[in-house]
């Protein structure tokens, strides 16, 4: 991972510094140091709809080096669908995110200050990225952000993390009884077959991680195979509708 932020800071104009001993960055602050890694996470609709759409992931950060340090925030979209709204939230103040690349601004008042050894501010306030992302209920993906630590004097990246979330929308039961929803082979080169166990008549689309709609068919009623030789490596998700069903989502991945 750390070659991969190298590269990514070159193409930026910027220099990477810093290797994880120098920071660590856990989950709601607890848990295994992920600075330099991924958190993946799989969200529903039900879970969303708590929240009014809106995902949070809280990233509290360690400054281990024996200096303070006076670090912002830059945010990168990995591959992010174009609904997908984001807001990034560090001391002192949330920000609503532009962008592909977006910083948190860097005038007097807004780098806070990281006391040597802690997660802690000069001010008292938790050293925490949280992350808001408005998904909304209805614009199912795969979204991915990096967050990046830089040093507001020498504006190198000092680390990073990645968050990847993931949104399906709950599988519910058929009238009655439970779907039976299968997508193979998973992962998929030149053709898929969807079966569903239940006769009623619905619809399939096909999203890919961006959101969106790349094939749609309607009164699909069973087991269908389909050629997906033609589409592009990557995430996909399948998606059965039924007007007296809530949709049904299997995550399927093309790789040539």
């Amino acid at each position: 991972m750390k070659t991969l932020l190298f590269s990514c800071a070159c193409s930026l104009g910027v220099s990477f510094w810093g290797t994880s001993q120098n920071v660590e960055i856990r989950l709601d602050g607890v848990g295994a140091d992920i600075s330099g890694s991924a958190y993946e996470v799989t969200v529903t609709e039900a879970v969303l709809a708590q929240n009014s759409g809106v995902f949070t992931a809280h990233f509290v950060v360690t400054n281990n080096t024996e200096n303070n340090a006076t670090w912002q925030i830059m945010r990168k979209k990995i591959t992010v669908p174009s609904t997908w709204e984001d807001q990034v939230c560090w001391p002192p103040s949330c920000y609503n995110a532009s962008g592909d690349i977006f910083y948190t601004p860097s005038s007097t008042g807004y780098v806070p200050t990281i006391l040597a050894g802690s997660d802690t501010t000069s001010n008292g306030e938790l050293a925490e990225i949280k992350a808001n992302i408005n998904i909304g209920l209805s614009n199912y993906g795969q979204g991915t952000y990096r967050y990046y630590l830089v040093d507001y004097i020498s504006s190198s990246l000092i680390d990073s993390v990645d968050l990847s979330v993931n949104f399906t929308l709950g599988v519910n039961s058929l009238k009655k009884n439970d779907s039976s929803v299968s997508v193979g082979p998973n992962p998929a080169d030149n053709f898929i077959s969807i079966a569903v166990a239940n006769n009623e008549r619905s619809t399939v689309k096909i999203v890919d991680a961006l959101g969106n709609v790349v094939h749609t068919e309607e009164g699909f009623n069973g087991l269908k195979k389909m050629d997906v030789a033609n589409f592009k490596t990557g995430v996909y998700f399948v998606i059965i509708e039924n007007e007296e069903i809530t949709p049904i989502t299997r995550k399927l991945i093309i790789k040539h």
